[in-house]
């Protein structure tokens, strides 16, 4: 009898301890799981701040102002996006990814794939952004949509809308422009049924410069006033320049001055309000313009004076290219008032110098490069670019890891395809039917799989390609683009073309330095002639066709993420 009661004894006991056991184990699983929502809940906060401080700095250097005291130096404009990249590369990256990484374990625990889900759409986000800002539209697209499709499953309207903004631009460079104009027009709606008027506004501006940069002017102007009249109820001075000043291009290109005049003066009344050196430096030449039309000389020369002094004094707002072209604009318009006044303009700037423009769009970002508005009585001569020559020499060099193609300045994982855009710039007056260019390239590591339209402004023309040996190096392959106008010899080829020429990385290697090349053949125009090689110029991924009056007057301002 006492065995038996031992045995039910240690048997009651066994149980006792396991159901403690197992309660344990539930305490501590509950507890586990509270102890990682709490990391979650900061993680998931410090990424988004920090994708939020980045993106202000980028915002803060871009416009000019200083920065603020104890927060950290404002990104430069002459390396702006690609500083952008590395630090979202760098600092908001391992964020994310570290809270993906817990928020996958808390998901299989738990069953709450929250904050995972949240989590994997700010890195398709910031995917994005960086193939936005590298160029790389059709990929920042194929990331950007699928942080839309995220985005509306969790039913996340704020990061929906902000991702339809992203998406748009890059639908816009790949000649989406329905499907861009559509993403803003949701994104408006959005904005209004959260009742958000900042982002209203901000998808009301960028909207209406998809419709300017469309050539759709009639349908960007109520658009502007819009984003104006709301920043200024909200006190958004920023925002408000900047759709005053699309709004004066577009007046003084509808032979309106009086209007224009007027939101140049406000515009540049605020902009010293603020100190931002951008705005001043844009609304000054801008409104310069509107006075000389007005014979308003010696005022005009005073705007271009203070437009000049920001140029050189404070170039870093400007990417390189950018200020190059602005600084000689302002220059030409200075000389031709001191012509027009004999002599009576009174400016230190009168005998400066600049370098010539030599391959517009190459150092310029798509950012800045859309629509130049060209006044035919402010052109001036620009003399001819000097003509890249001669195959790459740097040798192919194999490791393990990735490729790097030195062309772009892109690492690419092995195996997987790359796509190399190709901008033209085609300045007013130079009409060409036809424009041929080659790519040279080691045919080892890569291999030529595929060409696509893209476009800055308009489309309309049409392409042949065709690849063989390098003449005299045969470990390079040369692939030779033709581009006609798709209406005949007659047609022009409109500016701003950009083309995707997309590669496959060879399967043997690991990884390596990739040299391409980048050379202008020929170019006729449309009365047949053939220009001379002193007009073509090729380098990296521009082709600047340069002609007698390429001077830009107005830059339509920028799409604001």
């Amino acid at each position: 009898m006492n065995r038996i009661f031992s045995r039910q004894w240690i048997a009651v006991c066994s149980c006792s301890l396991l159901i403690a056991t197992m309660a344990a184990q539930d305490s501590l699983a509950s507890w586990n799981a509270s102890l990682a929502r709490g990391q979650l809940e900061r993680m998931n906060s410090e990424s988004q701040s920090s994708l939020h401080q980045l993106m202000k700095r980028a915002y803060i250097g871009f416009l000019g102002v200083e920065g603020e005291f104890g927060q950290p130096d404002p990104l430069e404009g002459a390396t702006l996006f690609s500083d952008l990249n590395d630090l979202l590369q760098e600092e908001v990256g391992p964020q994310i990814r570290n809270g993906k990484q817990l928020s996958e374990t808390y998901w299989q625990r738990v069953g709450d794939r929250t904050y995972l889900d949240q989590f994997t759409v700010r890195e398709l986000r910031v995917r994005g952004l960086i193939f936005s800002n590298a160029e790389d539209y059709k990929q920042a697209r194929q990331s950007l949509s699928e942080a839309v499709t995220l985005a509306t499953r969790m039913g996340d309207t704020v990061t929906l809308a902000f991702a339809l903004n992203n998406l748009s631009y890059s639908n816009f460079h790949l000649h989406r422009v329905e499907e861009a104009i559509q993403n803003l027009r949701q994104a408006i709606e959005l904005a209004q049924e959260m009742k958000d008027a900042r982002a209203s506004s901000l998808f009301h501006y960028n909207l209406g410069w998809i419709h300017l940069n469309a050539g759709q002017w009639e349908a960007a102007v109520p658009l502007f006033e819009t984003a104006a009249r709301v920043s200024q109820q909200h006190s958004l001075p920023i925002r408000r320049m900047a759709a005053l000043i699309n709004l004066g291009s577009i007046y003084l290109s509808q032979g309106d001055p009086e209007r224009a005049r007027q939101v140049f003066s406000e515009s540049l009344q605020m902009a010293r309000q603020v100190n931002s050196l951008r705005f001043r430096a844009m609304a000054a030449l801008d409104y310069s313009i509107v006075l000389i039309l007005e014979d308003r000389y010696q005022e005009a020369a005073r705007l271009l004076d203070e437009a000049l002094f920001i140029f050189k004094e404070q170039g870093r707002v400007f990417m390189n290219g950018e200020r190059s072209l602005l600084e000689q604009k302002a220059l030409r318009l200075l000389r031709s008032l001191d012509e027009k006044t004999a002599g009576a303009i009174v400016s230190s700037h009168l005998g400066s110098q600049v370098e010539p423009v030599q391959v517009a769009s190459q150092s310029l970002h798509s950012h800045f490069a859309h629509l130049f508005m060209t006044p035919a009585a402010f052109t001036a001569t620009v003399p001819p670019a000097v003509r890249s020559a001669g195959p790459p020499s740097a040798p192919l060099q194999v490791g393990g890891g990735q490729v790097r193609i030195s062309m772009k300045s892109l690492t690419v994982p092995t195996n997987e395809p790359f796509n190399m855009p190709v901008y033209f710039a085609i300045p007013s007056g130079v009409d060409l039917t036809s424009l041929t260019f080659r790519v040279t390239y080691p045919k080892e590591a890569l291999s030529f799989s595929d060409l696509e339209k893209g476009f800055l402004l308009q489309s309309g023309f049409k392409t042949e390609t065709k690849t063989g040996p390098h003449p005299s190096e045969g470990a390079l392959e040369i692939l030779e683009v033709s581009v006609s106008s798709e209406g005949g010899p007659s047609a022009p080829l409109p500016s701003g073309l950009v083309l995707y020429l997309s590669f496959q990385v060879a399967e043997k290697l690991d990884q390596g330095s990739v040299f391409l090349h980048n050379e202008t053949v020929e170019a006729e125009t449309t009365a047949g002639r053939s220009l001379p090689e002193s007009q073509l110029a090729a380098k990296d991924q521009a082709i600047t066709i340069l002609g007698e009056d390429m001077v830009p007057t107005l830059l339509c301002f920028f799409y604001i993420h």
